[in-house]
């Protein structure tokens, strides 16, 4: 059991092996409530929210996935303090211990999965979502390098990517299983991390088909208002879909992507964006176990670098972000978007009259010189 010093943070356990030395951490524990059918009715008989057995089965996958290739993945509660306490630790350790020379592997985490985040809805998150500590931490690890990936349907998805990473996702419509998705070979994560993807994607050794195509989830709820640049797998027209449209419209408008093109309002089931030098996901999929979203995330958790690589804080430095140091993370800082200021009306007078200042003067300097000369 963690004990709580005075500051508020949590020891591990002397059987548990240092927060840094995990390559993975997997956060769960946002299932619905034994009785929340009882406390609240009228939500229950709505919607269908993840239970803890459920969850737990969900949970256990990811991590037995992520575990493949001699990985160390540390399972920790979102709903519990002192878990968040010790996933807190472990993002800023990765942070501050990330690549310190340059030279070497990263240390520390690579990337965090929050499993079933809102489908218990979204109240088993909120404490999760106002953990102020956790929450720079977790921007932190994003900024410099790592990945944070987020599984899960609801409004805890709308919170989580606009007020932790700046992205306009929302959670949608929920998908049957027999829609197909579209990989998007279009998507642009940069940092080297699009290749490393491809690799994955396109090898296994137990010989499962090629991530690289058109795939199918199960069930998904849509991940909406995604640039197409971080749409990693669109939706394939239904053929209820190609039914309401009109006999006339042999095809619908397309953006202009090489790809075959990106149908006008086509949603995706999985979004991967930046966030300064790292990387954040969002998968709409997962909670029927689909062997394809297991797949799908430990191939993004195996390609993410690592924090701190130099790759990484170059990226960091272009992006706009600011604030995001290994000193600020333990001090709590939250970081910030640095947005130019527009030019000032004062200062582009003041330049102006001084332009116009040196030219007169110049001015004056040429006549003196053509006088003397004529004398």
């Amino acid at each position: 059991m963690a004990k709580i010093f005075p500051h508020g943070r949590a020891r591990p356990s002397q059987e548990m092996a240092p927060a840094p030395t995990y390559d993975f951490l997997v956060v769960g524990g946002f299932h619905a409530p034994d009785d929340h059918a009882k406390l609240r009715p009228i939500a229950a008989a709505n919607a269908s929210f993840l239970s803890e057995q459920d969850s737990e089965r969900l949970l256990a996958s990811v991590t037995s996935a992520l575990k493949q290739g001699r990985n160390l993945v540390r399972r920790t509660d979102g709903r519990n303090p002192d878990d968040r306490s010790l996933l807190a630790d472990a993002l800023e350790a990765a942070v501050r211990d990330g690549d310190q020379d340059g030279e070497g592997q990263p240390k520390g985490a690579r990337a965090m999965v929050l499993v079933g985040f809102g489908a218990g809805g979204e109240s088993q998150c909120d404490e999760f979502l106002s953990d102020e500590r956790l929450k720079s931490c977790a921007r932190h690890f994003a900024a410099r390098g790592g990945v944070v990936l987020v599984q899960g349907r609801g409004g805890a998805i709308d919170v989580i990517s606009r007020h932790w990473f700046e992205k306009t996702w929302t959670s949608g419509l929920k998908r049957g299983a027999e829609r197909s998705w579209r990989y998007n070979s279009d998507s642009a994560w940069g940092g080297g991390y699009f290749a490393r993807w491809q690799d994955v994607a396109s090898s296994s050794a137990r010989g499962e088909p090629s991530l690289r195509k058109e795939v199918r989830f199960g069930v998904v709820y849509e991940v909406e208002r995604v640039k197409p640049v971080d749409a990693m797998y669109l939706s394939v027209p239904h053929k209820d879909d190609v039914d309401k449209t009109d006999e006339g419209d042999k095809q619908p408008p397309v953006i202009g992507y090489r790809n075959g093109g990106v149908t006008l309002g086509a949603t995706c089931a999985v979004a991967l964006g930046a966030f300064g030098g790292g990387h954040v996901g969002c998968i709409g999929a997962g909670e029927d176990q689909q062997e394809t979203t297991l797949r799908v995330i430990q191939g993004l958790c195996e390609a993410a670098p690592g924090v701190g690589t130099p790759d990484a804080l170059k990226r960091l430095k272009k992006s706009g972000l600011k604030g995001f140091n290994s000193r600020s993370v333990a001090a709590g800082g939250e970081g910030k978007v640095e947005v130019a200021e527009p030019p000032s009306m004062t200062k582009f007078a003041a330049f102006a009259v001084f332009a116009v200042v040196v030219s007169i003067m110049m001015m004056v300097y040429l006549v003196k010189l053509v006088i003397r000369s004529n004398m």
